[in-house]
């Protein structure tokens, strides 16, 4: 079962250097993941992976479930803390879709799962957090009626779209699903949090 984690106060998320023995744990457990069900997959056999001692996988992580939770939960962190004030939408949601294409097998288990509604309920409340303490860290106050309630429907949109991305039988280029995706955003919502001048181009119709 997928156990949801304490809100930790939101300082670094995945890429931070002192998360790299769980970072190593992550990729061992979702390159097995592309060989072998989720269900089959064991500790002995990710800490081989990982070339780990299962002492130091038991320091990080109670089982195989809570590494699937950290990462998703850590994903959206690392993403979204600096999302208005370093970098935009596209970038923050470029950032996120690339690195679940590098970790697609354990993502694809994760949305397929029969835990999933409980997965998406935390990543919803997850966005709505970010995208709050975002727009607090930029402006210095909470958002208004307008933007609150924005961020609180687009947190549902943007998880079932990036759910439906995962799922598809042919994956579309990660670049060309953010230019779409983007669309979803609230205009007041997008403008309030977008950083002009940070962005790469989108891609070009063709």
């Amino acid at each position: 079962t997928i156990r949801r984690l304490a809100h930790p106060r939101r300082k670094k998320g995945f890429m931070a250097d002192k998360d790299r023995t769980k970072r190593e744990i992550v990729s061992a457990l979702s390159s097995l993941s592309a060989e072998v069900p989720f269900e089959k997959v064991t500790v002995t056999q990710i800490c081989e992976r990982a070339h780990i001692s299962r002492q130091t996988f038991y320091q990080h992580f109670q089982d195989k479930y809570a590494v699937s939770n950290w990462f998703a939960h850590a994903l959206l962190q690392d993403n979204f803390q600096i999302l208005g004030t370093k970098v935009g939408w596209r970038t923050a949601y470029l950032r996120t879709f690339e690195q679940t294409e590098h970790f697609l097998p354990l993502m694809r288990y994760l949305i397929q799962s029969g835990d999933y509604n409980s997965l998406r309920h935390a990543t919803v409340r997850d966005a709505q957090t970010d995208f709050t303490n975002c727009y607090l860290t930029r402006y210095g106050e909470m958002p208004g009626e307008l933007i609150a309630f924005q961020i609180n429907h687009f947190a549902f949109v943007a998880t079932e779209a990036h759910a439906s991305w995962i799922d598809a039988s042919c994956l579309p280029p990660a670049s060309h699903f953010v230019d779409l995706f983007l669309t979803l955003i609230p205009q007041e919502l997008f403008h309030a949090l977008d950083v002009p001048g940070t962005e790469p181009l989108p891609c070009q119709e063709t």
